[in-house]
């Protein structure tokens, strides 16, 4: 019996339907491929995915969770499908929580919480109808209760530009920020409601941390923003409507 193993096929599935597409197939000129109930023929596929993110709960029962998927080489980036299963009708929104992650998402109120469940309120989704829900790359991590998130703008090269909203948060709360989809080994400006509140050095992986001590002094809602160190402008901003 002869066995054959081809790897590295690796590709993202992240629509539940696609798993119902698997098969193997020989082809190539004058394919011959024996079976024998003595040496039968198989193939075995072995797939991984993440743990995180586990969905805790779903407010609305017409929507449907078609799939929850991080990227297993960055598990703060998850892609949500959902599917609104009615026909007719008006539009509508859930609200869905998560465990064991803890970053915002695109076009969505995200609240997070200190013990690493998350949950956002999805946009409007049409009937018969599906969307899909990105996280950015980024973990808020509030030390005690929570912290209420809103993604205004997110960009990559060339300009690195990122803003959003931390709001409805307690006094002294101490909020930890892990962010990526920066430049490596370069310096970026931290700004809370347009005052700089440091400078930071990316990793190799492009990614800065910082922490501060949530106090509202007149402005409970903090706009932060992180801007290529040396320019008073940023160079793109465009919020995400």
């Amino acid at each position: 019996m002869s066995e054959n193993y081809f790897g590295d096929l690796n590709w993202e599935m992240d629509y539940v339907k696609n798993w119902y597409g698997l098969s193997l197939k020989l082809k190539g000129r004058e394919p011959r491929w024996r079976s024998t109930p003595l040496e039968p023929s198989y193939a075995n596929f072995t797939y991984s995915y993440p743990v995180s993110p586990i969905v805790k709960s779903n407010t609305n029962e017409n929507i449907i969770i078609l799939s929850a998927t991080s990227n297993p080489n960055n598990p703060r980036l998850a892609n949500i499908y959902l599917e609104n299963s009615v026909s007719s009708g008006t539009a509508t929104t859930t609200l869905v929580a998560l465990k064991n992650f803890k970053s915002p998402f695109m076009n969505s109120l995200t609240k997070i919480f200190s013990n690493n469940e998350t949950a956002f309120i999805s946009p409007l989704i049409n009937p018969d109808t599906t969307m899909e829900i990105k996280s950015v790359n980024m973990n808020i991590i509030p030390a005690n209760d929570s912290v209420d998130v809103v993604i205004q703008s997110w960009n990559n090269a060339p300009s690195y530009y990122k803003r959003w909203k931390e709001l409805n948060i307690n006094e002294g709360v101490v909020l930890n920020h892990l962010v990526g989809d920066l430049r490596p080994n370069s310096s970026y400006t931290v700004r809370i409601n347009g005052e700089i509140y440091g400078i930071y050095t990316t990793n190799n992986n492009g990614e800065i941390s910082f922490s501060y001590t949530y106090q509202s002094n007149g402005q409970p809602e903090k706009t932060i923003e992180i801007i290529k160190f040396g320019i008073g402008k940023p160079l793109l901003m465009e919020p995400i409507s």
